[in-house]
Order: structure tokens, then C-alpha cells, then sequence
């Protein structure tokens, strides 16, 4: 079964292993810092434990499948890296993330927006509703590729939505599916 934000089982697997508490190796973080900008690994940096190892996770499993055809994007490790970054924002924690995901297809837009203002818990929950799009403003206030930028707001949308290289779209999320 496939939900708005991906299929039940990588659902399932991100909410039980948010119960764990995950930090990068030294040695990850020294690879990560490698892959982003500055400002990028200052974004990254702002993420948890767990948002980081899954980045990472990603990342790696979309470089390891092999080479990417005629042109080297340089954009694609930073857009794995990244594309959950909007959650800092939110904070909304496991149950507000579960939350958020069960409530979103159910919410108009509008009603989202004054969700997200709101305080406290609700208003994380609204927050993390709307992470893709915060997390496309925040890589685009500190110069990011416009295909990082794009990934971070278009990874849970249809294909036909995605205004990066469809192959490479199809890596990213196979990739985001397989990581914990």
C-alpha cells in the first residue's frame, strides 16, 4: 500500500527506528561535510540524529547504484542529504510525525497554514506537514542547486510533478524507501 508520503513499510520502519536514538559516525559526518557547501552542512548539522543517519543512508545508496549516466551531478549526494532538512522547523517528535502523516491527506491547504502558526504540539504537527516546502525555502536561503531545492519540495509528490531528471528521481526515492 502507498500513502501521500511513501509506502506503509518505510512508514512503519522510519516511525519505530525514531525510537532509537541514532547519531553519524565521525567518519559519516566527515563524508557529509565533504558532499555539502558550508551553509548546506550548517542546514544538516540543525537536523536530529536520526534525520542525519537516514540522509546519509540515503545518500549512499543512491551513489552506490551506479554511475548516473553521461553527466556527474554534483547536486544528487546533497539532494539525498537534504531532502527531509524541513523538519528542523517543526520538532513535531515521533507521535507528531505519525500524526502528520496520518492527517495530512485529509487537510486542505488553508487549514494546514493555520495549523503550522499555531503553538505547541498541533503547531508542529502543521509545521511538519509543510516540511517539504520550508526545507526547499531554507536550501534556497543559503544557495543550494536548484535541484537540491526542488528534491527537498517535490520528494513526496507524483512523478509528474518532479522538475529534476526523472531517472535520478526514481534513485532518490528508491533509495529514501530502502533507508531506515
Amino acid at each position: 500500500m502507498t500513502t501521500m508520503r511513501g509506502t506503509v513499510g518505510h512508514l512503519a520502519r522510519r516511525f519505530v527506528g525514531s525510537y532509537r536514538s541514532l547519531e553519524p559516525t565521525p567518519d559519516d559526518r566527515d563524508w557529509v561535510r565533504q558532499q555539502l557547501t558550508p551553509p548546506e552542512f550548517a542546514l544538516f548539522d540543525k537536523m536530529t540524529g536520526n534525520d542525519q543517519v537516514h540522509g546519509i543512508e540515503v545518500a549512499r545508496h543512491t551513489l552506490a547504484t551506479g554511475p548516473v549516466g553521461q553527466s556527474d551531478p554534483s547536486w544528487l549526494a546533497a539532494a539525498a542529504l537534504l531532502h527531509d532538512v524541513g523538519k528542523v522547523d517543526a520538532r513535531a517528535g515521533s507521535v507528531g510525525r505519525a500524526a502528520a502523516t496520518v492527517l495530512e491527506p485529509f487537510m486542505p491547504a488553508p487549514l494546514v497554514g493555520r495549523l503550522a502558526a499555531a503553538p505547541g504540539w498541533f503547531g508542529r504537527v502543521g509545521r511538519h506537514i509543510r516540511y517539504p516546502e520550508v526545507g526547499a525555502s531554507m536550501l534556497s536561503l543559503v544557495g543550494s542547486h536548484e535541484h537540491v531545492r526542488s528534491w527537498a519540495a517535490q520528494h513526496h509528490e507524483p512523478v509528474n510533478r518532479w522538475t529534476i531528471p526523472i531517472e535520478l528521481g526514481h534513485r532518490l526515492t528508491a533509495a529514501d524507501r530502502a533507508a531506515t
